[in-house]
């Protein structure tokens, strides 16, 4: 079977999310330390400055963080030696299923982590907690949207691919999968597949015009200094972008959007289950939720954490937005993920 692009609405993903009172979910206990993997940049520093904090003052957990790309997280949890062994894992809503079906993950429970019922519905899962989310959209500089050959903010990935016959589109390599859910999506096929979607990078290639970035960041610096006009990327990273001062944009394309969750998972054989199990906890608390959102962009998975309109309007989603999900089938990308991944990593290199 070909992997393919499931029509499943995430039911309330994408819903605004009430502050409520904090406390401890443990008694006092002894001072220890717990590893979690994490990616770098504005993520890193939020979990810095909004979840370490109440962990070391409430519980006596001290966070080190393990920063690096998601690759290497998954082989930390695949193949943990005493040296790389995570304690909380943070990945991909489809690398933490993938994972999560070789029985890589201790079960997360209510005896573990209380506030598992006020997770979003559709959300929840048995391997992890969703930390927050967000979704694919097409970022741009208006400014200089003409050397695309545009008038107007793109307004479908189908225009975007157009544009980057102009080599003035990038492509991270860290959305590797979901750019070529974009693709496929672009064709407005019923049976859109991933596959599919790999006949339109395979063109811009054979013309010069492919342009492809290791990460986020480096893409980012690419729009920054004009080498592309536009990319698809996620809403949240946008937001960021913004916050940082750079003059951008981004649209939501008509063919519907593409949603992304982070996953904290606790890998089996780790040494401090409970330790664990109260810093997912601590990522589901709503104060910390609408913190992090404040920060990152990245919206928040409980039905409590609410955020302020202007904040709301910036990086969520309308009702009508979220009837036209197109979240990738979990169980396609877990089949053929791994030869996706290696055709845009060897072929498109």
């Amino acid at each position: 079977m070909r992997p393919s692009l499931s029509r499943r609405l995430l039911l309330g993903g994408f819903a605004g999310a009430s502050l409520a009172t904090r406390g401890s979910f443990a008694a006092a206990a002894p001072a220890r330390t717990i590893g979690v993997g994490c990616w770098g940049g504005a993520f890193a520093a939020a979990l810095d400055a909004v979840v370490a904090p109440p962990l070391l003052r409430n519980d006596h957990i001290t966070v080190r963080q393990v920063v690096s790309d998601e690759q290497d997280r998954v082989m930390r949890v695949v193949t943990p030696t005493p040296q790389t062994r995570l304690d909380v894992a943070l990945l991909s809503d489809t690398d933490a299923y993938r994972l999560s079906l070789a029985q890589l993950f201790v079960p997360v429970t209510t005896d573990g982590v209380r506030s598992l019922p006020r997770i979003l519905p559709g959300m929840r899962a048995p391997y992890g907690v969703p930390q927050s989310h967000t979704a694919l959209c097409i970022v741009y500089d208006r400014a200089r949207l003409h050397e695309a050959g545009l008038g107007r903010a793109p307004r479908s990935f189908e225009a975007m691919f157009k544009a980057a016959q102009h080599g003035k589109v990038g492509f991270s390599s860290e959305l590797a999968i979901h750019n070529l859910a974009a693709a496929a999506i672009a064709q407005r096929s019923k049976s859109a597949t991933l596959e599919a979607g790999k006949s339109t990078f395979l063109s811009l290639k054979k013309s010069g015009a492919l342009r492809l970035y290791p990460t986020n960041d480096a893409l980012g610096d690419a729009l920054a200094k004009g080498e592309i006009v536009m990319a698809p990327m996620w809403r949240a990273r946008t937001y960021v972008w913004q916050q940082a001062g750079r003059d951008v944009r981004d649209s939501i394309p008509v063919e519907g959007l593409i949603p992304f969750s982070i996953v904290a998972s606790v890998p089996k054989g780790v040494t401090d289950s409970r330790a664990a199990m109260l810093t997912l906890e601590e990522l589901l608390h709503p104060e910390t939720q609408v913190a992090i959102a404040k920060r990152t962009g990245l919206l928040p998975t409980v039905i409590d954490a609410h955020l302020d309109a202007a904040l709301q309007r910036r990086i969520g989603f309308t009702a009508f937005d979220r009837t036209h999900l197109r979240p990738l089938s979990l169980d396609a990308v877990a089949r053929h993920g791994v030869a996706l991944r290696h055709f845009w990593d060897q072929e498109l290199a």
